[in-house]
């Protein structure tokens, strides 16, 4: 009894959510005291420069790249396809989670949107999401140990692994838990993979150098590939948003493994936080682009269901982002004008969204305002019906949008 009572209590989400605040309290209290106590601290942290903070956030916007390079390729292996656009627009949109959610939001978030649009089962995509992590924490794994064994050795230890990750992966069906799945298991899919996680923790250890480097020039790129794989574990662990506390722990913990002072690697991490925290208020800007860009939307290649509804689903999820939903609506209803089903399905809350809507597909169909559409059967009308029906009125006439 007692042990289920433990385990539903770490079930809640308001356990979880305590948690998590009170990690997130106690790692700013703690910075606090220690850049009270230590001024020079601060000192340390204004040694980025601007150009070296440019770099890094380039270099992330390049990391969620490969992410949603991944992301691609899990689709591929789960016997699907996925436009380049909208893995782009999915992983950017799964980061910005994945930061302010507890542990891994960012994949569950994708897993639940690609059971939603691409019919993916949530088991299959979760087998090659695992599959990802084990090459993550493998080559992760090596980094934090590079240190104590010869570079021949490593390198015997990643072909080593590599292999025993393929023959599972390549034998799968002969695991009763793991035959039903639907997969491609083909051997270039499975190097695409490994490279892309490789490119992935390559582009980290860069970024983390970058930042040490700055505060300290006397730390080598060999201290920095511990220092990455030590980071990088304490991501399957991240209670709190962006693994606030919980990296600081992990990497204070393996400090006899990358010889950096506690010092150097708390000024590395506020610096880490602040401009990972920068790219990622950067992320709706990028996507805002992506979506209102005429040479790069082209409505006519968003009418499929697959393609359109990251509009209405990511909308719901972020309703704080106001003005990103409506932009998001819009495009969507505009983009989809012959199907009454995803017109209605992607409708916003306000009348005054709507009328704004309607401007946009009357704009696409080059509908008069004289049209009356409470009986009209033109493309789009039954759109537009819908749309207004809730506000009390019908568009049509002289009326005004």
């Amino acid at each position: 009894i007692l042990k289920n009572r433990l385990i539903s209590l770490l079930k809640s989400k308001r356990t979880r959510a305590i948690a998590s605040a009170f990690v997130l309290v106690a790692s700013a209290a703690l910075f606090i005291v220690y850049a009270l106590q230590h001024p020079e601290l601060i000192g340390q942290i204004m040694k980025i420069g601007p150009v070296n903070a440019l770099l890094i956030v380039v270099l992330y916007f390049i990391f969620i790249l490969t992410t949603a390079a991944i992301l691609t390729i899990n689709v591929r292996m789960c016997r699907t396809a996925i436009e380049r656009r909208e893995g782009f627009l999915l992983t950017a949109y799964s980061t910005i989670v994945n930061f302010f959610g507890p542990l891994q939001s960012g994949p569950g978030f994708r897993a639940v949107y690609l059971k939603k649009q691409l019919h993916i089962k949530l088991r299959d995509y979760g087998l090659v999401t695992i599959l990802s992590y084990l090459f993550f924490a493998f080559f992760s794994g090596l980094l934090l140990i590079s240190g104590l064994l010869p570079w021949q050795a490593l390198v015997l230890l990643s072909f080593i692994g590599a292999a025993g990750i393929w023959l599972i992966w390549r034998y799968r069906k002969q695991i009763p838990k793991l035959k039903d799945l639907q997969m491609a298991g083909k051997a270039k899919l499975f190097a695409a993979l490994a490279v892309a996680t490789i490119v992935q923790i390559v582009l980290n250890a860069v970024i983390y150098f970058i930042e040490l480097h700055a505060v300290d020039p006397a730390i080598s790129f060999g201290q920095a590939l511990i220092y990455t794989g030590a980071a990088n574990f304490a991501l399957f662990a991240a209670l709190t948003p962006g693994s606030i506390g919980i990296r600081e722990s992990f990497l204070l913990f393996s400090q006899n493994l990358h010889g950096i002072d506690s010092q150097t690697v708390l000024a590395a991490s506020v610096i880490d936080r602040a401009l990972y925290f920068v790219e990622l208020a950067l992320n709706p800007q990028c996507i805002c682009a992506i979506r209102h860009c005429p040479r790069i939307f082209n409505p006519d290649r968003y009418r499929s269901r697959s393609n359109l509804g990251i509009a209405p689903f990511i909308a719901g999820y972020y309703a704080w982002f106001g003005c990103f939903r409506r932009a998001c609506a819009r495009m969507a209803l505009a983009a989809s004008w012959e199907s009454s089903e995803c017109a209605v399905g992607a409708e916003p809350r306000g009348c005054r969204e709507r009328a704004a809507i309607c401007r946009a597909i009357i704009c696409k169909l080059s509908i008069s305002k004289n049209t009356d559409l409470s009986s009209a059967t033109c493309p789009g009308a039954y759109a537009l019906r819908s749309i207004t029906k809730k506000c009390g009125r019908f568009v049509g006439g002289n009326e005004e949008l």
